[in-house]
């Protein structure tokens, strides 16, 4: 990889060593660390060393500046500066903070009605485009590796007889599930969520029968910007605050992180798909979703074709316009990735991890 600074995790400063193409590699990191400070990024002061550092310093301060360190969000940013291409690459990291949204969302909702399901929607939705282990990575990732969330213990026992050629003979569910599963059943994931079934799916198996479960509606955005020109708690008003700054990330067009790629550049053939993820942060966090997280991950390394790789940007240091999009993409990801931290401080950490 020629010329690549791994900028702070909002974590690490490791820089990499240029390995070819020296001097074209040092003009196209000039082109961007030019480009960059002319759209708010700004050069670092103090006496010119080389272009390798000073675009490291450059890309860390404006990082540190926009990010808490105490954030529970954490990502790799990499910038590949080659002699035909400059690129920016976001991996993910191998340890994860975990953060559970249960407890302060229904804080909010006993609050106002509507209020914790506001937020809580916004998480949802910056999840779709930013790596973060939340509850539908989890029911997507039981139904890659093990059971669909709906069934019940009952007709996942009867599944895993069919699949078998096997008949019951006298053995309890249980007993089938142990026999022929990693132990797991629909129960273990479905009382994490009771109360709130539908954040497993549209349909659930309940006393005895399949019912169909609808979403909360959330507070519309007129209400909860009425709301806070009301008198509230001073940390769910910070909380709401954040939320909407999240909210307007995810919601602008313009934002760069919606026309990120991932996985080998230049390539149609790619079945992978990344894993890892920047935090976890799910309704309860449980055993359960602790071993899901990690057979998935262990699925996706063993398979070949996946990476850490979560977004990729690349530009042409010849095409000025194509620069520009990158610094854009670059601070479009930071605005994200902050606004992520920000409200993610304010949730609990969880206490155990008993299923």
């Amino acid at each position: 990889m020629a010329g690549a600074w791994v900028l702070p995790s909002i974590s690490a400063d490791v820089p990499l060593e240029l390995t070819r193409g020296a001097s074209a590699t040092a003009f196209n990191g000039s082109v961007f660390a030019l480009e960059a400070h002319a759209a708010g990024v700004r050069l670092p002061a103090g006496d010119f060393t080389t272009v390798k550092e000073t675009l490291r310093q450059q890309l860390t301060a404006y990082v540190s500046k926009h990010c808490d360190p105490q954030e529970p969000v954490k990502l790799d940013f990499l910038l590949d500066v080659e002699e035909d291409k400059i690129k920016l690459i976001l991996h993910a990291q191998d340890s994860l903070k975990v953060v559970e949204l249960r407890g302060l969302i229904e804080r909010l909702e006993a609050f106002a009605k509507g209020l914790g399901w506001f937020v809580y929607d916004a998480i949802s939705k910056a999840g779709d485009k930013y790596p973060i282990y939340d509850d539908s990575a989890l029911r997507y990732f039981c139904e890659l590796l093990w059971f669909d969330p709906s069934l019940s213990d009952t007709e996942y026992a009867e599944e895993q007889l069919e699949m078998n050629g096997e008949e019951r003979n006298g053995r309890t569910d249980n007993e089938v599930i142990e026999e022929f599963t990693a132990g797991y059943r629909p129960s273990h994931l479905q009382e994490t969520y009771i109360g709130n079934e539908w954040m497993l799916g549209s349909h659930i198996f309940r006393d005895g029968q399949r019912v169909q479960v609808k979403k909360p509606r959330p507070m519309t955005l007129r209400a909860v910007n009425r709301l806070l020109q009301l008198d509230m708690p001073a940390n769910l008003r910070q909380v709401v605050i954040d939320a909407l700054a999240l909210r307007e990330q995810v919601m602008r067009k313009s934002q760069m992180v919606h026309s990120s790629k991932h996985g080998p550049e230049g390539s149609d053939e790619y079945q992978g798909m990344p894993y890892g993820a920047s935090c976890i942060a799910v309704w309860k966090w449980t055993m359960f979703a602790s071993e899901l997280i990690g057979h998935f991950e262990e699925y996706e390394m063993n398979g070949g074709e996946s990476d850490t790789v979560h977004m990729h940007f690349t530009a042409d240091p010849s095409d000025a316009e194509s620069v520009k999009k990158l610094v854009r993409a670059f601070k479009d990801v930071v605005a994200w990735h902050s606004a992520v931290g920000r409200l993610f401080k304010h949730f609990d950490k969880p206490k155990t991890t008993k299923g």
